[in-house]
């Protein structure tokens, strides 16, 4: 008999045990229940694993790399609008055409953005498949090639190498875009995406301007010379 109440009065506190843990639970659901959407997500955002300094100083060094990146590639985008004069006096008119010079010069631009209206559907997928930083390398040197040809247009006065060199150009560009906002958004996931983000679009709004002050200046030596 003695053994026997004791077993009723273990299971009688096992269950009033439970009966708590359930009781508390309860509470804690409704207390979630009770709070913000924005309070819920910055509690999940400090129950993840900070990084540490080294990786925070990794994180920095790549967003710097990043933003050269851009603002280097929004730069050579903008040139040639920077160098119009010293275009307009070197490169050469087709006959049969009154405003041959405008309707090339606006080519270098269409040509450049052409590729935007396709690539990105397919750019996205690609950066997904291979990686950010396989396809960073791989556009940056599509980027190159392609400034490259412009360049030797430009020293050679021709039109059909500068157009051909901007396709090449426009081919990698967008698709750097995609990469470098995918390669940030992967290593700034923990809080400070917004932020290396638009970091990212201030040195890119910075290349758009830089043209205008510096390659305008450098554009008065030789023509070539600021598209190297």
């Amino acid at each position: 008999m003695p053994a026997a109440k004791l077993n009723i009065k273990s299971n009688t506190l096992s269950a009033r045990d439970l009966r708590d843990k359930n009781g508390n639970q309860k509470k804690e659901d409704d207390a979630d229940e009770s709070t913000p959407l924005h309070t819920k997500k910055k509690k999940r955002i400090l129950k993840k694993k900070q990084p540490s300094l080294l990786e925070r100083i990794e994180q920095w060094i790549l967003l710097v790399l990043c933003c050269c990146i851009m603002a280097s590639m929004y730069y050579v985008l903008a040139m040639p609008a920077a160098l119009h004069n010293q275009l307009q006096a070197v490169m050469p008119r087709m006959s049969h055409f009154a405003n041959s010079f405008e309707m090339n010069f606006n080519l270098l631009f269409t040509v450049s953005y052409f590729p935007n209206m396709i690539l990105p559907m397919f750019g996205g997928a690609i950066v997904d498949h291979h990686g950010q930083a396989n396809c960073m390398v791989v556009f940056c040197t599509i980027v190159l090639v392609g400034q490259t040809l412009t360049t030797m247009g430009v020293a050679h006065t021709s039109w059909t190498w500068m157009l051909v060199g901007r396709l090449v150009f426009g081919l990698g560009a967008q698709n750097l875009i995609v990469a470098n906002a995918s390669l940030i958004s992967k290593w700034f996931s923990g809080g400070s995406e917004g932020t290396a983000l638009g970091l990212s679009n201030v040195f890119s709004y910075g290349g758009v301007i830089a043209p205008n002050i510096v390659s305008a200046r450098l554009g008065h030596a030789t023509t070539a010379r600021p598209f190297w």
